[in-house]
């Protein structure tokens, strides 16, 4: 396990990452830039400053260290956006960053969403499918 660490500085506030981390997605940004193929790699850079929401890092955090952010809770997200924005920008995010897994995950996560709100907004559909199962098979619709 490495204990070289690199930080990440997203709109002032700090994120510390581990080489393990960073080496955890093969090629994404945060790699090349301080591992990789980028001038700051060779002259040993430990430091990045992005504009980005601190808050959707916390999830590529995570996910860097290895953990599963999804589902992530209704009252997730910056005060500006929706559940909904949240993802797609949080999408945007992991794309910028090639963080390919991440992005799976999100597209995921996002059409596991859509299918909980489309399910929410016929609540008695389930009853009104059963109910009609339920009629059809009794008077067997072949017979009549």
């Amino acid at each position: 396990m490495s204990a070289t660490e690199y930080t990440i500085i997203i709109t002032g506030q700090k994120f510390t990452v581990t080489q393990d981390q960073l080496e955890s997605e093969p090629g994404n940004y945060f790699a090349t830039y301080f591992l990789g193929e980028f001038q700051e790699a060779s002259n040993n850079i430990r430091e990045i400053k992005l504009q980005k929401d601190p808050l959707l890092f916390t999830l590529i955090q995570a996910h860097l260290r290895g953990y599963d952010p999804f589902p992530i809770p209704d009252s997730f997200g910056p005060q500006y956006m929706t559940k909904e924005g949240a993802l797609k920008n949080l999408l945007k995010d992991a794309e910028f960053f090639g963080l390919v897994r991440l992005e799976n995950l999100i597209r995921e996560e996002m059409t596991a969403l859509y299918e909980r709100e489309r399910r929410s907004k016929i609540p008695g559909q389930r009853v009104y499918q059963y109910w009609v199962g339920y009629v059809l098979h009794f008077f067997n619709v072949s017979e009549i």
